[in-house]
This record gives structure tokens, C-alpha cells and sequence, in this order.
């Protein structure tokens, strides 16, 4: 489905619920997935058997002026997978309540990003990676698949983080 007015797309796979108070802007949502109460899905691509539970935004956009999002205006060509969608979530993959992620944010299969997490611009996680409560990725994160970013850590701007890394906040 279009809508002739936005050019916004909306496709939706078979067996999926949507709870109430949703906006979808610019969504293709797999098969057999799960969207909670009061979510924001803006310009999202999201796999098969996906969760996003209550209250969570995903499509967050960046504030004007921002020095990132001057750096991705310059570099639009290079969007992920150049499709009309700024963020890609793979399969399986589940979004606990609260979270916001803002645009161009790849999130591989089998991940987990536990509640009220922030996942900040120009982030990629690779797959069986988990993303713990309350934590925050900065901008241009890349992670490695199978890591485990435990609660309440903070992940800097500009970082790299290699496949099979365990990181805690003590």
C-alpha cells in the first residue's frame, strides 16, 4: 500500500499484531512479527519473527545542525543498502520497551536491544549481538556479531567493537 500524498510505503507480512496507537511511516514489516502499544516505525525495514514491544520509537530524527547529520547529507548516496529505508532490522530480532533508535541504524539477525536503550545515528550491530538496559550508542558505533554490551554502558561516538566482546559497566 502507498500513500499517493507522502509516497510512504506500508507492507505488512502475514500473521503479524499490531497494538493500538501505532505510526507507521514508511514501514515493510516482515512475517509473524510483533509491534507493541504506542510505537513510532518511521522509514524501517524490519524481518521476519521481530518484536518491538510498548512505547518505542524507531525512525528518531536528528536534531538540525547536528554535525552528523550534516556528514550523512553529504554522504546520502551511501545510505544502508541504498533503499528507501534508514534502518534495517533483521530477523529475529527483539526490541524491548522504550527503546529509540534514530535513522540509518542497521541491526542484524537474532539481536536483542533490551529496554530504554539509545541507539544513536549511523549504528551497526551484527548478528546475536545484545544491547543491555539503559544503555547508549553514540554515533558511527559499529559492533561485532555475538557481543554482549551489558546495563548501563555507554558506548562513545566513533568506536569499533570486534566480534565476541563482552562490555560491562562497574
Amino acid at each position: 500500500m502507498t500513500d499517493k500524498n507522502t509516497n510512504d510505503t506500508l507492507l505488512i507480512g502475514k500473521n503479524c499484531t499490531i497494538g493500538k496507537n501505532v505510526v507507521l511511516e514508511n514501514v515493510k514489516i516482515g512475517d509473524n512479527c510483533k509491534i507493541g502499544n504506542n510505537v513510532f516505525l518511521k522509514s524501517v525495514s524490519i524481518g521476519d519473527n521481530s518484536i518491538i514491544q510498548d512505547n518505542s520509537v524507531i525512525g528518531y530524527g536528528t536534531l538540525s545542525g547536528h554535525y552528523y547529520e550534516q556528514k550523512s547529507q553529504k554522504n546520502n548516496s551511501n545510505n544502508i543498502n541504498n533503499s528507501q529505508y534508514r534502518i534495517n532490522i533483521g530477523n529475529n530480532v527483539l526490541i524491548r520497551t522504550g527503546v529509540t533508535i534514530y535513522m540509518d541504524v542497521s541491526i542484524d539477525n537474532n539481536c536483542w536491544i533490551n529496554h530504554n536503550a539509545i541507539i544513536r545515528e549511523h549504528v551497526t550491530i551484527l548478528e546475536d549481538s545484545t544491547i543491555g538496559s539503559n544503555t547508549i550508542c553514540e554515533n558511527n558505533v559499529s559492533i561485532g556479531k555475538r557481543c554482549a554490551i551489558h546495563n548501563n554502558t555507554m558506548i562513545c561516538a566513533e568506536t569499533l567493537i570486534e566480534s565476541f566482546v563482552f562490555i560491562f559497566y562497574k
